[in-house]
């Protein structure tokens, strides 16, 4: 009776020790594998979608910055929007608003024109609280703390921004213009698993054009997994 309790005590023992080597090498083979797979990336859209023909024009549009510099805006004027249309001129300017992104063309369709970029930073973005510490569409101004039950951010905000645009075209035209911008940090832990933001603004405009112009937008940021919360 007492071999057997002492068999029982040993297989307790063993099983206990078993079970926290192998916790132990799960815990860190996972790390390991988020250090391999992690990666953040910064993506950033425009939308230009007229109901007729525009004619020599130019916008100036709000960008992802921070402290007045924008990755994204230097990475847009190298590789002309990883696109190769040449009918687009792209530039930096600085305006009376901040850094913004000009975009000028002689002649565009009715149709939608879009035009997106990412980039890969080399180190985290801060996906809760980019308002404060990372690249988020600039300018912003009337900045207030809203809940849309809608979305699964921990954090959201309204705000308003502006543009500027000039050309020519009939006085019925509209022109429907979104800005979007995200960032995101994605690891693999059993599945793909990742935190992010969004920001966003759009307007729509209502024949020719020359001047600047009140957009309205939104902020959400803390959605998606944080892995100390």
């Amino acid at each position: 009776m007492r071999t057997l309790f002492k068999v029982m005590i040993i297989f307790f023992l063993v099983s206990v020790i078993g079970f926290f080597v192998i916790s132990s090498w799960i815990e860190d083979r996972n790390q390991e594998i988020y250090n391999q797979s992690y990666q953040s990336n910064y993506g950033y859209t425009v939308e230009i979608s007229p109901n007729a023909t525009l004619k020599n024009m130019t916008l100036y549009l709000p960008l992802m910055a921070l402290n007045n510099i924008s990755a994204i805006g230097e990475d847009i004027i190298k590789n002309n929007f990883n696109n190769n249309d040449n009918s687009w001129n792209y530039s930096l300017i600085e305006t009376e608003h901040g850094l913004m992104l000009s975009m000028k063309t002689d002649k565009i369709n009715p149709t939608l024109h879009s035009r997106s970029t990412m980039i890969f930073p080399n180190r985290t973005i801060d996906t809760l609280d980019p308002l404060i510490n990372d690249l988020v569409l600039r300018p912003k101004y009337n900045v207030k703390p809203t809940n849309d039950e809608g979305y699964s951010f921990r954090k959201q905000y309204d705000y308003e921004s502006i543009l500027y645009a000039e050309y020519e075209t009939s006085p019925n035209a509209i022109v429907d213009i979104t800005i979007m911008a995200d960032g995101y940090n994605e690891w693999w832990i059993m599945g793909c698993q990742e935190n992010d933001y969004s920001d966003w603004m759009n307007v729509k405009l209502l024949g020719p054009q020359k001047g600047w112009t009140k957009v309205d937008g939104f902020l959400g940021s803390g959605g998606g997994v944080y892995r100390d919360t």
